[in-house]
């Protein structure tokens, strides 16, 4: 692919996955609260959660030289504050992986982490690391760099506000309430909701029932910690970014300086359901002509308040200045299903094609999450 050609991509990517959320797009509402337009004083989200799984993956040669029969524990983390002027995140994982009877570690298999200061509204400027690729040493394609840059957009996790919507449609239906409370109070519902970790479930069911004026009975206590127990997380809004850095880690052995282009864009359907579109470019400096560009879009949804639904579509492509660029697609289609209030089982298909397959790549996975905090 030539220069004029990644860069149409690399463009086309952003106007789609970043600029695209800023055109008048229709914002969905749930009672009569705007949810993307939530913004808490202060937006916390944390969470640490071991995992672990049994794979096994149908490779794409014919010969089946590469099949995985394999298991795996995974430790991951991530910190998300955002706060109106600035916001930091942080998350990586740790995993060990159990094939052929030996034991194998590997950091950091994707893992960013960013400081933001906010110059107004949209714009602001970042710095930070993060890590591109996958692979359990660096030898196996994964880079370390440390960024700087600046950026434009506004992208916010509202999963407090879903579940004050959720909450809300729950008590509505037990005869709690009689009617969608007004957009203050479901503001405040949002707000206790997002202070679970410091107050305890309790402190936040005794909030909830403060900020809507009633009295819980054990019917809408019970529907309430079905709507909080869930997982799954809500984003909301878009942004771009463009950052120039250094190679740290670098699976060639070259470290260089690096500019990287990225969007995220999200968009909450229903109280329920969300889609997530990521794109990123990466190149080093000066230009050669390789590059790195990965895009995955992913649908989520709650199918009830013990089971959520995860569908993703990863496209990678690498371009090598002496070789023909290589390129595959993925995609992986899961359910997770809630034991108890801090584990999960997960049950996952997986599939890939992609340049030098001679067959399609195909598999499936079986594991389990367990929340720590």
């Amino acid at each position: 692919m030539t220069m004029r050609n990644a860069a149409r991509v690399v463009v086309w990517g952003l106007l789609v996955l970043g600029v695209g959320g800023g055109l008048a797009l229709p914002v969905p509402v749930w009672g009569q609260l705007p949810v993307c337009e939530y913004v808490a004083p202060e937006n916390r989200l944390t969470a640490l959660t071991l995992g672990g799984n049994y794979r096994f993956f149908e490779d794409r040669y014919l010969n089946d030289a590469e099949n995985v029969n394999e298991g795996s524990l995974v430790l991951e983390g991530l910190a998300w504050v955002e706060r109106p002027g600035w916001s930091y995140s942080l998350d990586g994982s740790l995993q060990a992986v159990f094939q052929d009877g030996e034991i194998a570690l590997g950091a950091g298999v994707e893992g960013d982490g960013s400081a933001r200061k906010y110059l107004n509204e949209k714009v602001f400027a970042f710095g930070g690391i993060d890590t591109f690729g996958l692979g359990l040493a660096p030898d196996a394609g994964l880079t370390l760099n440390v960024l700087g840059g600046v950026g434009v957009g506004r992208f916010v996790n509202v999963t407090p506000l879903a579940q004050a919507l959720q909450a809300a449609e729950a008590l509505v239906e037990l005869g709690t309430l009689s009617e969608v409370p007004s957009q203050d109070v479901l503001q405040r519902v949002a707000e206790a909701i997002g202070k679970e970790r410091e107050l305890g479930l309790p402190g936040v069911l005794q909030e909830i029932e403060s900020a809507l004026g009633v009295r819980l009975d054990v019917a809408a206590v019970l529907a309430l910690q079905e709507v909080l127990r869930s997982e799954a997380t809500r984003f909301c809004g878009w942004d771009a970014t463009a950052a120039v850095g250094y190679e740290l880690v670098d699976p060639t052995g070259a470290n260089n300086a690096v500019l990287r282009l990225r969007a995220n864009y999200a968009q909450a359907l229903d109280a329920a359901s969300q889609v997530l579109a990521r794109a990123r470019w990466q190149t080093a400096l000066p230009y050669t002509g390789e590059y790195r560009f990965r895009a995955t879009v992913s649908y989520d949804r709650i199918l009830s308040p013990t089971a959520d639904l995860t569908a993703t579509y990863t496209f990678s492509r690498r371009s090598l200045a002496a070789l023909e660029a290589e390129q595959t697609h993925a995609l992986n289609v899961g359910v997770s299903l809630a034991l108890q209030a801090n584990l999960s089982v997960l049950l996952q298909a997986q599939a890939a094609w992609g340049t030098g397959f001679e067959e399609p790549e195909w598999g499936f996975r079986v594991g389990f999450e367990y929340d720590l905090f």
